[in-house]
């Protein structure tokens, strides 16, 4: 179900593709903006609201149905002069998720997700794939993220495909523009396959994120920091 989720890929995408968390900090460097102190890390974040979109696909022998949510929020972390050392972190709040049925929704808080005692999914980052050309705005790299995903409190393994754009946020503030797809087997998490009437929910649950990251307001240092 929700929010998972391991990735299907094809392993000869992992050469061309490149992780989650950007190489496009590349561009805040080299781009538009052209200021060398931006070639520090730089943090961006996803902050919850309806610019974010979280959306699982499940399906029973007779019918599919989607949940979705907006409460998605998180932060990444990167620096151009060392970008295997990026960190992000990404939760989605499961007791959000909406189906367009509350009592399935209720079904699935309780039963399946226990949201009272899990009550979010976690991807963290852990490695990144070799950062290629810098973006430019309105440019779309296809990168590889490698981390590990807690949902139900079991934590396991992900890879994840993401594409992602260089974008102006809000304040014009730097931006990027994530998407991504997962699947996830609901056994892999101690997740319990729902039934209804007398049709099983499958294993396989597919995930489709679409976020938007704004690069957080540097803090200017005291004018007597600066003169030491």
């Amino acid at each position: 179900m929700p929010i998972g989720l391991q990735m299907r890929y094809a392993v000869g995408m992992a050469h061309t593709r490149w992780p989650l968390a950007f190489t496009v900090a590349s561009a805040l460097c080299f781009a538009a903006l052209g200021a060398p102190a931006l070639c520090a890390p730089v943090t961006y974040i996803v902050v919850p609201g309806p610019l974010q979109m979280a959306r699982f696909d499940a399906s029973t022998q007779t019918e599919h149905y989607s949940g979705r949510t907006n409460q998605v929020s998180g932060m990444l972390q990167f620096d151009d002069a060392a970008p295997a050392q990026a960190t992000a972190q990404f939760s989605v709040k499961l007791s959000s998720l909406a189906t367009g049925s509350s009592l399935r929704d209720s079904n699935m808080r309780r039963l399946v997700l226990q949201t009272d005692t899990f009550p979010t999914a976690t991807f963290r980052l852990t490695r990144l794939a070799p950062p290629v050309a810098p973006l430019l705005p309105g440019q779309t790299a296809h990168v590889l993220a490698q981390g590990t995903l807690t949902l139900h409190g079991v934590t396991q393994p992900v890879l994840a495909p993401v594409d992602v754009t260089r974008e102006t946020g809000a304040g014009g503030l730097p931006g990027l523009h994530l998407a991504v797809r997962f699947v996830v087997r609901l056994a892999d998490y101690n997740l319990h396959a729902p039934r209804f009437l007398f049709f099983t929910v499958r294993q396989e649950h597919t995930l489709t994120a679409d976020l938007h990251a704004v690069a957080a307001p540097r803090r200017e240092r005291p004018a007597s920091a600066r003169r030491n």
